[in-house]
């Protein structure tokens, strides 16, 4: 089952913490056998969800499960939606600015799919843009989507921001998106770093 089907359901059901603290103690738990297979310090990317980051307690128990598992909070990612800096709940500024003080690092999934309010990304400590597979998925035939990856990636640049390229499929995709500065490509169901 897609998340796209299951992630609302869990939201709707109030599951998603447990399922979020499940994710996030299953990927750090299991980091030091991703990092001896890889043979290479290796960084964990995780998305939550905005229902699970606005809880009060959720600093606290990430920090916890980096704690029980001795997992380096600089090299985890926490990748969150626009929908989340939509909500405007005054403890959301206060918690992403937590994430940024204990070391994670902090990034946009889905770039340019929502309202994409430049003042994100001067209000948040974001480290990353994740541009959306939507416009990878025709970067190499359609020159919009060309465009609009390349503008991603220059003013990501220009603010210091790392790029990651959702839904990179072909090695077409990813020529065009290494050949325009995009620091990161990621599949279905893996990144790749370019060597």
């Amino acid at each position: 089952m897609s998340p796209v089907e299951f992630i609302p359901i869990a939201e709707q059901s109030n599951l998603i913490h447990e399922i979020g603290k499940f994710v996030l103690d299953t990927a750090t738990r299991d980091f030091l056998t991703l990092t001896n297979e890889a043979g290479e310090l290796i960084h964990v990317a995780v998305n939550i969800s905005p229902q699970q980051i606005r809880q009060p307690e959720f600093v606290r128990d990430l920090e916890s499960i980096l704690e029980t598992n001795g997992f380096a909070p600089e090299r985890l990612e926490v990748e969150v939606t626009e929908g989340l800096l939509l909500s405007n709940q005054p403890n959301v500024k206060e918690i992403i600015g937590k994430l940024h003080n204990i070391g994670a690092a902090l990034s946009m999934d889905d770039f340019g799919t929502g309202y994409s309010s430049l003042s994100y990304l001067l209000q948040f400590p974001f480290d990353a843009l994740k541009i959306d597979r939507e416009f990878v998925d025709g970067i190499t035939d359609v020159e919009l989507n060309e465009a609009l990856a390349t503008a991603v990636i220059s003013m990501a640049q220009g603010l210091n921001l790392k790029t990651v390229a959702e839904g990179v499929e072909t090695a077409e995709q990813l020529e065009m998106l290494k050949s325009k500065g995009c620091d990161l490509a990621q599949a279905f169901t893996s990144a790749a770093r370019w060597r």
